[in-house]
């Protein structure tokens, strides 16, 4: 019987703890958990890896289990948490890019120890009437010495390709020209293919690993979708306004404009002061404003000014306020030595330096130059041969300035092809880099199913009552407003939109001003290049994160590097525990098998 009493005692003192529920302090060091994601096709190779990690495993780290992901798809990384990517193709795999300083990628080697895939796609900015540049990296394993084709495709239809030889340094950049063939936003798919046979007589270049010309060999296969990149690629449509001013007839600034108003590209106005009073005007000069005026200046994008010594201050600063604020392209093409007010933009010092005999620099010949010195780090040369620098381009705020010491090159242009292909393309460039008044830039979508379009109106003339309104419409159905929310200044606006799995057109309004963003179908979207909230592997290491290419041995010095979190205090209430109930039905039990147990005897 005095058994029995002792566990009726044990039960009726667990109930009694129970009921008064006392806390208890307990310091604990929380555990560091690991997000893990293998690429599919890979779960054997990385069930290994995890297998020969969590042995050399730190105490405060905690492996999640391992989750399947696509290489075509983003990985559900978070910023609060570290994040492991495991697989062949896991610099392929996208990612949040709050993410990145906290991911680290581990290359799982494959069977396949030959191969060829595109990493990384960039364009320079694309005008529907003219050809654009796209720089390919590809990655071969392998295939040192064979012959490889990069294809780009645009909506299904070939729209450029280069042949590449493959060399030893299993990278290789190419620049494959291509002319877009539709308007704003244009998803441009960049592939790699190895080719078959080596026929004789084909020249290639051994540096660049870019074939010259020659009969291209037959294809060993189609490209699979693991082995190429598509980018969404803003293409323009409309040409690029540009004014041109002189305040005294300029030779060297008339033969740039005759140059540009021969590409369909530019829509070129100009005026030219040819005595007082009296000026010359051409295009969409208007006498109404002065050519320089605050509204003229607000329609261009890019402004060419030659005499630019006879600037008055106010002028200069007018054009600093288009450079920095409208976020425009300046172009002083002078033909003497600097003077006056617009010193004061100039960047560096420019010399004059003058010969007898012509002096060649790039594809410009002449006995006169300006030849750029004491330039500063964002100051970029664009014209140089060696030491000896033409030409600068220099980012001011949101836009260029472009500044050219070719004096007297316009009289040494002899046919003018390389004068005026020289011309186009440097301005077609910077013109490309300089935004609308009304700017829309499409943000990839969230994991919640939303795209972002970030609104901004850059204008030297102030409008307090300006509206903006956004729509949207999807195929024939009707139109449909949208919300714009306030961005973080006066001139942004942010537009957020439901993906949906068609392609639909957002038209955002402000003012006069409209533009058109095509929103791309919720199950075909690529990843927006440089502007996007998802990136792509190679950024990883840019922000700050880990690539790991093989082995357990870098991916345990990732875990082993992970700081230890400071121990906290943490208020328990071990009552609570279920395990208590247990030991109170179990001591009645044991108390009431005892007390019957007694009776029988």
């Amino acid at each position: 019987m005095k058994l029995a009493g002792l566990w009726r005692l044990l039960a009726i003192g667990v109930a009694l703890m129970a009921w008064l529920d006392p806390p208890v302090s307990v310091r604990t060091v929380p555990p560091v958990p690991i997000d893990v994601f293998v690429t599919e096709g890979d779960e054997a190779a990385a069930r290994a890896l995890i297998t020969a990690v969590d042995r050399n495993l730190p105490t405060h780290v905690t492996m999640a289990a391992p989750q399947l992901t696509r290489s075509d798809r983003p990985a559900p990384c978070t910023p609060l948490r570290p994040c492991v990517v495991m697989g062949e193709a896991s610099d392929r795999v996208r990612l949040p890019a709050d993410a990145l300083g906290r991911v680290v990628l581990v290359t799982l080697p494959t069977v396949t120890s030959r191969g060829a895939r595109v990493t990384q796609l960039t364009t320079s900015p694309t005008h529907q009437l003219g050809a654009a540049q796209a720089t390919v990296t590809v990655e071969s394993r392998g295939l040192t010495g064979e012959r490889g084709r990069i294809t780009l495709t645009q909506a299904g239809l070939p729209a450029g390709s280069a042949d590449i030889t493959f060399t030893n340094a299993e990278r290789i950049e190419a620049t494959v020209p291509w002319v877009p063939s539709e308007a704003s936003p244009a998803v441009l798919r960049a592939s790699v293919e190895v080719l078959e046979g080596d026929p004789p007589g084909r020249q290639s270049s051994a540096a660049s690993g870019v074939e010259a010309e020659g009969t291209s060999p037959g294809p060993a296969g189609p490209s699979t979708d693991a082995d190429a990149v598509s980018v969404l690629v803003p293409v323009r449509t409309t040409p690029w306004p540009v004014l041109v001013h002189e305040a005294r007839p300029s030779w060297a600034t008339t033969f740039v404009r005759r140059a540009l108003e021969d590409d369909p590209r530019f829509a070129v106005s100009a005026a030219t002061s040819v005595a007082p009073g009296l000026t010359v005007e051409r295009g969409r000069a208007s006498a109404s404003r002065h050519p320089l005026s605050e509204l003229a200046l607000d329609d261009t994008h890019v402004a060419i000014v030659g005499a630019a010594e006879q600037l008055s201050a106010s002028e200069v600063t007018r054009l600093k306020r288009f450079v920095r604020q409208r976020g425009g392209a300046l172009v002083l093409v002078p033909d003497r030595e600097w003077s006056g007010p617009v010193t004061t933009l100039v960047p560096g010092r420019w010399p004059l330096v003058a010969s007898a005999e012509l002096r060649r620099i790039g594809p410009l010949s002449g006995r006169e130059w300006l030849l750029a010195e004491q330039l500063g780090p964002g100051d970029v040369p664009v014209l140089s041969d060696g030491d000896r620098v033409g030409a600068t381009v220099t980012a001011m705020g949101h836009g260029l300035l472009l500044v050219s010491g070719a004096l007297d090159a316009w009289r040494f242009r002899g046919d003018a092809t390389a004068w005026n292909q020289f011309w186009v393309r440097l301005l077609a460039d910077v013109a490309g880099r300089t935004p609308d008044r009304l700017q829309v830039t499409l943000r990839s979508g969230d994991r919640a199913g939303r795209f972002a379009l970030d609104v901004r109106r850059r204008s030297l003339v102030s409008s307090p009552t300006l509206e903006i309104a956004a729509r949207q419409q999807c195929a024939d159905d009707a139109p449909r407003p949208l919300r714009v929310w306030p961005g973080l200044h006066l001139d942004q606006f942010r537009v957020e939109v439901e993906a949906v799995a068609r392609p639909c057109r957002v038209t955002v309004t402000a003012g006069a001003d409209a533009t058109s963003v095509m929103m791309p179908a919720v199950d075909a979207a690529p990843s927006l290049g440089a502007q996007t909230l998802v990136a792509w592997g190679p950024d990883v290491t840019r922000a700050g994160g880990t690539h790991v290419e093989t082995g357990a041995m870098g991916l345990t010095e990732f875990m082993t590097s992970l700081p230890v979190p400071e121990a906290v205090d943490e208020v328990r209430y071990p009552m609570r525990s279920p395990f208590w109930m247990v030991v109170v039905l179990g001591s009645l039990g044991i108390e009431w098998w005892l007390r019957r147990r007694a009776v029988g005897r």
